[in-house]
């Protein structure tokens, strides 16, 4: 297989990649965030290839990074950076000795504060940056504090 893009107003395939008879998915790690892109993949045999289709349009965004985290009255405030394309952010918290995310809400600003925090407890935050139904990767680390 081989593997093309193009991005919105491009009026001609970009190649990206070949991919092996056995493959199902490929991941493009050269998008920009914020930009349409339509995918399409063509076969190969031999030297033979097939037509182009139409593709399949996407939106991609960024993964946006983690700036700060902090007790404030209210509870415990995480920031991030505004990710280009993005229309929504969902927060993510962890608690200590947990392995998964918990799903806190979605906000269109660049931070968040988690008013639902016990003293003395250890929290971590990640987020991911959404375009409608697109979600973009997290910092799989995360911020990390504890309530004071």
């Amino acid at each position: 297989y081989r593997i093309y893009r193009r991005a919105s107003g491009e009026s001609s395939w970009t190649y990206l990649a070949t991919a092996a008879a056995s493959a199902t998915a490929y991941t493009d790690k050269t998008v920009k965030s914020g930009v349409y892109y339509k995918y399409t993949v063509r076969t190969v045999f031999y030297s033979m290839f097939s037509n182009f289709e139409d593709g399949l349009l996407l939106r991609c965004v960024a993964t946006p990074k983690l700036t700060s985290i902090g007790n404030t009255s209210a509870g415990i405030t995480v920031k991030w950076n505004t990710v280009s394309g993005a229309n929504g952010y969902r927060v993510y918290r962890r608690g200590a000795g947990s392995n998964s995310w918990l799903y806190l809400g979605t906000v269109t600003g660049n931070s968040f504060t988690d008013k639902n925090v016990t003293k003395g407890q250890y929290y971590r935050y990640t987020v991911r940056a959404a375009y409608g139904n697109v979600y973009s990767g997290f910092d799989t680390n995360g911020l990390v504090t504890k309530r004071s």
